[in-house]
């Protein structure tokens, strides 16, 4: 889909309903700070991830990267500053305002985060069965549809431990998508997975924004999935921002933290430069 036709997708949001518009980013951050007792953890995040775009957030282990995803679905409140979604600061909504706010992000989990008992059709179907009032047979139909859509045509009746580790990473977007959500978070989407198999899960995060409009944002340390899949990205370091702007802006920059970053993550400055040019 042209980033033209993406855009005017995204202002109407996967569900359908209205939004602020273009202009508007989808997530803003401001001055965002997250302590635990003496221990702070974000350290005055500014970050702005715009409408129908997949944004990356990368940094290595302990930059923050779990604790600003908490802040950003709202699962814990920050220790001051403000995150928006649509222009709405969340920080101070009430239990119910949150519960309906968080339908508007889906998440795809490290692990799949699969229920090991249930069976793939049950897996996809818990986000209706829970939050909606759908049919048994309309649930099946809507279950059923995005399987076909993610390449998981006859899987419905397998359990997780029958599929591949790609295969659970499919069923675990094909869940985040059953309320329709304007924003899909994918929190270290490649981790544990071979080669080919993280290459399969960058398609998926690329068509599911091509195909539904949909803003994504990635959390990894993933420099390969960067390249692949970003059309922004931001560094995050111990709690800062140090970055943000295209994959090749990242590579050609001058700044220490991301160099080093670059260096240690193994991949070549010449391939990286050959993803981001895909």
């Amino acid at each position: 889909m042209p980033a033209d036709t993406r855009q005017a997708a995204s202002t109407k949001g996967a569900s359908g309903q209205g939004s602020p518009g273009p202009d508007v980013p989808v997530i803003e951050c401001r001055g965002l700070v997250k302590a635990y007792g003496d221990s702070t953890i974000l350290r005055g995040i500014d970050l702005r991830i715009e409408r129908g775009l997949t944004h990356v957030i990368v940094g290595g282990s302990g930059a923050g990267k779990t604790v600003l995803l908490r802040q950003l679905i709202a699962l814990e409140r920050p220790t001051s500053g403000a995150v928006l979604v649509d222009g709405q600061d969340i920080t101070n909504l009430g239990d119910v305002a949150l519960n309906q706010l968080r339908r508007k992000f889906g998440m795809v989990f490290q692990g799949a985060a699969l229920f090991d008992s249930m069976s793939v059709m049950d897996n996809v179907a818990f986000p209706l069965r829970e939050h909606t009032r759908l049919s048994a047979k309309e649930i099946r139909r809507r279950v059923l549809e995005k399987l076909e859509i993610l390449g998981l045509t006859g899987a419905d009746k397998k359990f997780p431990a029958e599929l591949s580790g790609g295969m659970r990473k499919r069923v675990g977007v094909a869940r985040a998508l059953m309320l329709e959500p304007a924003i899909l978070i994918y929190d270290e989407p490649t981790t544990g997975l071979d080669p080919v198999s993280s290459r399969n899960v960058d398609d998926i995060i690329l068509e599911m924004r091509d195909r539904f409009g949909i803003t994504s944002v990635v959390i990894t340390h993933d420099m390969a999935t960067l390249f692949r899949v970003a059309e922004r990205a931001s560094m995050l370091y111990k709690g800062r921002i140090v970055l943000t702007g295209t994959p090749s802006e990242l590579l050609d920059s001058s700044n220490d933290v991301v160099r080093h970053f670059l260096r240690a993550s193994g991949v070549r400055p010449e391939a990286l430069q050959e993803l981001a040019s895909e």
